[in-house]
């Protein structure tokens, strides 16, 4: 395992591949979960493509820290986490609220990526209302509370019957999840607003939905793609939330023929 000092908190992050080939792939997870969500969807991407995944702030095995919790502090620790490693250009491949930081990420440094992958995300994740009640039901009885219905917007029905083992390991994870991170990353998600800005991005975009996904339907990707000149948006069919999981070798497709055509690689 490899950490790293970003800010005020240490980051937990793991890099294959020569760092000095350009764009590294940089995968962001999302609430809950950790950077092992994209082990079967590295497995499955060419070996010539350099990647490096890490865990959020809060999330995983990297601390919460006591500095501001928000989207463009999330932003900020990649810059770091990138500026230790000394890589240079990227291209953001972020799930869910790791999509939102992914954004953040090209807004902040568009001289640094070369284009973004957005899976299962929006310029806006649900309503502020929702975060607000999905908090209160931690504070009261902690991530178990939340477990089931998490996991119904994690998996499509037809994979939580076919691969019960796994979805009991993703539960796992995030009934283990630590409280304060998880919390904090509900504030951040009743807050964060990137609708105003995506039409300032110029880059190669590809945006790709779970056809069942019930967090972020594909209507909802689709809305975040037609707000980014050019942005290409896909759908892998009978997918949930989780579609790097449920369906790591079409996400990996994706992503490989998105750079291959965007002349990336």
């Amino acid at each position: 395992m490899s950490f790293v000092q970003c800010g005020n908190g240490v980051h937990h992050y793991r890099v294959s591949g020569d760092l000095s080939k350009e764009p590294l792939l940089v995968f962001i997870n999302g609430l809950g979960t950790d950077h092992r969500i994209w082990d079967r969807v590295l497995e499955a991407l060419p070996a010539q493509l350099s990647t490096l995944v890490y865990d959020l702030r809060g999330q995983g095995l990297s601390e919460l820290g006591a500095d501001r919790y928000d989207v463009a502090a999330l932003s900020d620790d990649l810059e770091l986490l990138l500026q230790r490693l000394g890589a240079r250009s990227v291209l953001p491949i972020g799930f869910s609220m790791g999509g939102l930081v992914a954004q953040q990420f090209a807004l902040a440094h568009p001289a640094r990526v070369r284009g973004l992958v957005l899976c299962a995300t929006a310029a806006r994740i649900g309503s502020a209302e929702s975060w607000d009640e999905r908090a209160e039901a931690v504070r009261r009885g902690g991530l178990a509370a939340v477990a089931d219905a998490v996991i119904e917007r994690w998996f499509s029905d037809s994979f939580r019957a076919l691969q019960p083992h796994l979805v009991r390991g993703y539960r796992t994870l995030l009934e283990r999840a630590e409280p304060a991170g998880y919390l904090a990353a509900l504030r951040l998600l009743a807050q964060a607003d990137l609708s105003a800005l995506l039409p300032q991005l110029s880059l190669p975009v590809l945006a790709v939905a779970g056809g069942a996904d019930l967090a972020t339907p594909p209507e909802v990707v689709r809305a975040l793609s037609e707000r980014i000149a050019g942005a290409q948006f896909r759908v892998l069919a009978g997918a949930g939330h989780l579609l790097g999981v449920e369906q790591p070798e079409a996400l990996a497709r994706a992503i490989t023929e998105f750079v291959r055509g965007a002349g990336l690689v």
